[in-house]
């Protein structure tokens, strides 16, 4: 059995949605072919074999660094391991060996075979990971070392997609210390000009749309929080910082530490007065450390204080503020190397900043539809520009490129991501749906390609073509068992189109399922009070943001753009999810009658309709549980 390495965690500010990922990963990989190993990569750097039961905390400050280890130091703050200012060896050792132990590169090869990366940003989607595994011999997934380097740097994609004759929209790019020797009000007319207004301000080497924001006032004020924003740096008044007491002090603090909120710890102090003989720049690790300095300071200056956090970003990229559509469209690759769009999702934001953190990953700040609502021509149209830029950046595997559709029906790309997010219903594994594959054989499908792309390297290729050939026997002989296995049936009685969930419900039994050893789960929905409406459901509208769009998509036909990229992918399908079918199929329940060893009941259980139902399964003595809700 392959052992594969997760990395998650890391150095970056996204660590916590790569949490999120591996989490995802751990539930719905198969572990009839894989032996998932937990690799937490800490944000120095350090790679510790995590003990699996932490999976399970909320975050990743709920476990790391250890309570025991900041106890009576940190007064009720939660922070990252990098607020330690020095770290020895045995105290970096004596703190991961509360969570696990301490692993280096040199000996990756004792504890697993493949390495899966779910590190988002820097220091993990940048090629710099990639590197470290390739010096030792480990194929890992995803875009190799150039592919990577490309995909994270949004200003560098624009020089090359001017290059490839393709639209990179108006943009213009200015170094930190430019700016910040600049005069601002020139600068922001000048932007005005060259690139139009609106116009966003982005930090170019992050993902997660951290550090974007859109200037839409004309407003200088306005401009300076925006590059404050991308640059991670925040001005606070004297007035508003004496007019807090000590509990709303620190209240603010815990918001500006947090990453997905403020700028994290450690920050700069940029002290331009005389205190104590010291002048320049301070770096305050604590978050009491940081109170007690702007405390001091405000007790004698007059001036805003500036903190920048010490990952600052170098480099801040303008775009034009584009109207349209906006769509992220995952490219893969099939069984002979050639890539393949999947239907480009339609991101509709629900906040006045578009498609931000908040609304990726707040709950109600978008919603997402498949495919994106136009002409079947412009929707090949992005899937063509999508699939000449994952060969011409040197992608591999899976990637998810983002862009605009605008009105004036021009494609525009904004931004690649090479590890896209993980979570259950992310938009990569809503797209790979749209083909046939569940999370746990989308997961297969990457291992094996990314084995597959890494052979082409001509590094080891003697040993990267045994696992190959090996992982492709187990595959084969997987297949020949899920065919024989008996099928276990969730059923989703939604008469009450508001309870959404009962369809998280049915994606969580569903999820455990796929992982069985023992059962291959189908999912059904019945959807009248009179059981005459029961249907199969295929894997993509589980995946649907509601039970409503579930139940009002179960008679429409299938998207001429779906049944393309379908017959497209057919060589992934069938290998990967072989009994695939793209429609629901209305069925009733004497089709079941024989072939279902479990029922799972999810929804209104106490209908008579459902009451019918358990009294003929009764009598079919299959086991059936319920999920009432």
């Amino acid at each position: 059995m392959m052992r594969i390495g997760v990395f998650f965690g890391g150095q970056s500010r996204e660590r916590e949605i790569s949490f999120s990922g591996a989490r995802t990963f751990f539930e719905s990989i198969d572990t009839t072919l894989f032996e998932p190993v937990p690799i937490f990569v800490d944000s120095h750097g350090n790679f510790i074999l995590l003990d699996e039961r932490f999976l399970k905390e909320t975050d990743i400050r709920s476990f790391y660094p250890p309570k025991t280890t900041t106890e009576g130091v940190l007064k009720g703050f939660n922070i990252y391991v990098e607020s330690i200012k020095v770290l020895t060896d045995e105290q970096l050792s004596l703190m991961a060996s509360k969570i696990g132990h301490l692993i280096r590169p040199t000996d990756f090869k004792k504890y697993f075979d493949f390495g899966f990366i779910l590190l988002h940003g820097p220091y993990g989607e940048d090629g710099s990971l990639q590197g470290l595994l390739e010096w030792y011999n480990i194929p890992y997934s995803g875009s190799g070392i150039l592919g990577s380097a490309m995909g994270i740097d949004k200003y560098i994609q624009k020089q090359f997609l001017t290059m490839m004759s393709l639209d990179p929209g108006r943009h213009k790019a200015i170094l930190k210390k430019d700016y910040l020797r600049s005069d601002k009000k020139l600068l922001f007319e000048s932007l005005k000009k060259d690139v139009g207004f609106p116009f966003v301000v982005k930090a170019p080497y992050q993902g997660s749309s951290i550090g974007v924001s859109i200037v839409k006032q004309d407003d200088l004020e306005v401009f300076k929080r925006s590059m404050n924003k991308a640059l991670f740096s925040v001005s606070i008044a004297k007035d508003m910082w004496q007019g807090l007491n000590q509990q709303e002090k620190e209240q603010y603090v815990r918001d500006l530490i947090d990453l997905d909120k403020g700028i994290g710890l450690p920050v700069i102090f940029s002290d331009e007065s005389l205190l104590a003989g010291d002048l320049g720049e301070v770096i305050c690790y604590r978050p009491y450390e940081l109170i007690q300095k702007l405390d001091d300071y405000f007790s004698y200056a007059e001036q805003s204080a500036t903190l920048t956090s010490f990952d600052s970003e170098e480099l801040v990229l303008f775009e034009a503020f584009l109207k349209g559509k906006e769509f992220s469209c995952g490219v893969i690759q099939d069984e002979h190397g050639k890539p393949v769009a999947l239907p480009p999702t339609e991101i509709i934001s629900h906040t006045a900043e578009g498609f931000d953190y908040n609304a990726k990953y707040k709950p109600g700040g978008s919603s997402k539809k498949i495919p994106i609502g136009i002409s079947v021509k412009h929707i090949e149209e992005i899937q063509a520009i999508c699939r000449r830029a994952f060969v011409d950046f040197k992608y591999n595997v899976c990637v998810r490129i983002d862009g605009f559709f605008t009105e004036d029906n021009k494609i525009v790309l904004i931004d690649t991501n090479t590890v896209p997010g993980m979570s259950p219903t992310s938009l990569i594994f809503r797209q790979a749906a749209e083909i046939g594959l569940n999370a746990t054989q989308f997961l297969t499908y990457i291992i094996r390609t990314s084995l597959a792309e890494r052979v082409k390297t001509g590094k080891k290729p003697y040993h990267l073509l045994a696992q190959l050939r090996n992982l492709d026997v187990r595959i084969q002989n997987m297949a020949e068992r899920n065919r024989l296995k008996p099928k276990s049936a969730i059923i989703m009685t939604g008469f009450n189109k508001d309870k959404n969930s009962i369809l998280e419900t049915a994606r969580r039994i569903y999820t455990n399922l796929c992982t069985s050893r023992d059962l291959q789960p189908i999912v059904l929905l019945m959807s009248d009070s009179q059981m005459t409406e029961l249907y199969t459901l295929p894997i993509s509208y589980l995946l649907k943001p509601t039970l409503s769009d579930v139940i009002d998509a179960l008679k429409q036909p299938l998207h001429p753009a779906i049944a393309e990229t379908i017959e497209k992918a057919s060589n992934i399908t069938q290998k990967y999810a072989p009994d695939f079918n793209p429609l629901p199929q209305q069925v009733t329940y004497f089709h079941l009658q024989g072939k279902i060893k479990a029922v799972y009941l999810v929804g209104e259980t106490k209908a008579p309709s459902v009451e019918k139902l358990k009294a003929l399964l009764q009598n079919d003595h299959t086991l059936c549980k319920e999920y009432m809700l």
